[in-house]
């Protein structure tokens, strides 16, 4: 699992404002259709802006892994307030992908906190 971006280089006002659209419910939404008056939740995401944003930035800053789903057996069943820089990289590497291949990936990694965790987690690890 390596990475040779430090932790102190992660940007920690995209971290905040998508913390903020998280607990806003805006940073990730599931489509919608309409059709004779019904409304259907179809799995498909649709990313805000600060997540667009957050994502970017790990790419363009080459603070992925590039083996996560490798990496990811190691560190499963691992919490993710005691993950280190480089394995929530991995988590967050893993979940993007995972809606490139599964719509509604993100969304529910949103929707059940862990992205919330992650983020977090990511604080706390730039503040050391």
């Amino acid at each position: 699992m390596e990475n040779e971006k430090s932790n102190k280089e992660i940007n920690i006002d995209l971290i905040k404002k998508l913390i903020v659209a998280i607990n806003e419910n805006k940073a990730c939404t599931n489509a919608s259709v309409e059709h004779n008056n019904n409304t259907f939740e179809i799995s498909h995401s649709i990313f805000s802006k600060e997540l667009n944003n957050f994502y970017k930035y790990l790419y363009d800053n080459e603070m992925i892994d590039t083996n996560c789903y490798e990496n990811y057996k190691k560190i499963e069943s691992k919490a993710i307030n005691s993950m280190s820089f480089e394995e929530i990289i991995t988590l967050l590497t893993l979940i993007n992908r995972k809606e490139r291949f599964c719509d509604g990936a993100m969304y529910e990694f949103i929707k059940s906190g862990k992205m919330l965790k992650c983020l977090t987690r990511l604080l706390e690890i730039a503040n050391k």
